[in-house]
């Protein structure tokens, strides 16, 4: 099964909550990445929902000028809604999904300055399939384009040009269950390729995939 017929199985509803089931580390995370190498920008953020353990994770991370901006909270989440618009905010960080699998925003706020970037996916998203590791239940995983912007409280701007990756997980999932575990996003004009490989007791499991314009 080559890749466009294997991501036929993708459905808009991927992009949105899905229903928990009992399991406490069943978890709800979507994730994005970014580099710009012409203007030394990059960085990650990510937003878990577990709505059995009544927490969200939210993280955003970004790297400029050899120094960090870090922003990291575990709000507790006494009332779950099946509402992206709503789970995937707090005061300062936002994603906001523009156009399924296509289109989405990201902004952070802070003292110094304001983070807006948009991430247009550029190859056909790549569904891992259904319990094909133990770190998910369901995958998906995408390369883009970001670009945005920084703009401080002086009201200058930095820009931001260049590639990222997103994905998008939910299930159960109890990152400490593995011994060790390594990924990688690699990013280039005309293709990308990502891996993931998790070591458990014994047992090693690898997983990942290449992506152009072809599939």
């Amino acid at each position: 099964m080559n890749p466009k017929e294997k991501n036929l199985k993708l459905s808009e509803d991927f992009e949105l909550l899905h229903q928990p089931n009992s399991d406490l580390k069943w978890r709800e995370s979507y994730y994005f990445n970014w580099a710009d190498l012409k203007n030394k920008i990059s960085g990650f953020s990510t937003i878990g929902i577990l709505p059995n353990d009544k927490k969200r994770e939210l993280v955003f991370v970004l790297f400029l000028d050899n120094k960090m901006e870090v922003y990291y909270k575990e709000p507790s989440l006494e009332n779950y809604v099946d509402d992206i618009t709503i789970m995937l905010r707090d005061n300062k960080l936002t994603y906001k999904m523009i156009k399924p699998f296509q289109t989405w925003e990201i902004d952070y706020k802070c003292r110094k300055f304001e983070f807006n970037l948009t991430f247009e996916t550029r190859f056909s998203p790549y569904d891992f399939g259904k319990d094909s590791s133990e770190s998910w239940h369901q995958h998906f995983e995408a390369s883009g384009i970001v670009t945005g912007e920084i703009k401080y409280k002086d009201n200058s701007i930095r820009t931001i040009r260049g590639f990222g990756e997103r994905d998008k997980s939910w299930g159960y999932r109890d990152w400490h269950q593995f011994d060790k575990w390594f990924a990688g996003h690699f990013q280039f004009k005309k293709w990308s390729c990502a891996f993931r490989k998790d070591y458990e007791k014994k047992k090693v499991n690898l997983s990942g995939y290449i992506a152009n314009d072809k599939g």
